[in-house]
């Protein structure tokens, strides 16, 4: 089970989450950053830009820091509450508990959760081609 106050806000005793709950946290999360791609699309591009010159590409190990610390920006800038902001922000962050050694795998993962917050997206668009 896991354990938080995320839905409390206080400092009292963790709250155990159901798997409901943590759907609804996910749903919101993805609500919350589609709403800051519709806001910061340069910001995202940039990001896509830079995971896929990562996972795809060689990173000189020299360009490893000024890399993560644009990265981070653009993570920082997307806003609190999105799914670029929470874990990845502080784990690609060479100035906090990002290391270089799972740097590479960690933007493996936010460009999956790119890929699934474009597709999420997509669903929810109900988009139809109209003839004249």
């Amino acid at each position: 089970m896991i354990h938080t106050d995320i839905e409390s806000g206080e400092n009292g005793p963790a709250a155990i989450l159901t798997v409901e709950d943590l759907e609804r946290l996910r749903m919101k999360a993805l609500e919350k950053s589609a709403r800051a791609v519709l806001h910061k699309p340069d910001e995202y591009r940039a990001i896509r830009r830079l995971l896929c010159r990562i996972t795809g590409g060689v990173l000189d190990v020299g360009e490893y820091l000024s890399v993560a610390a644009r990265l981070v920006e653009l993570l920082s800038e997307m806003g609190e509450g999105t799914i670029f902001y929470e874990y990845f922000r502080e784990n690609m962050d060479p100035r906090r508990s990002g290391r270089a050694e799972y740097f590479r795998a960690e933007c493996a993962d936010l460009l999956r959760r790119a890929n699934e917050l474009d597709d999420w997206r997509k669903e929810r668009r109900h988009l139809r081609l109209v003839k004249s």
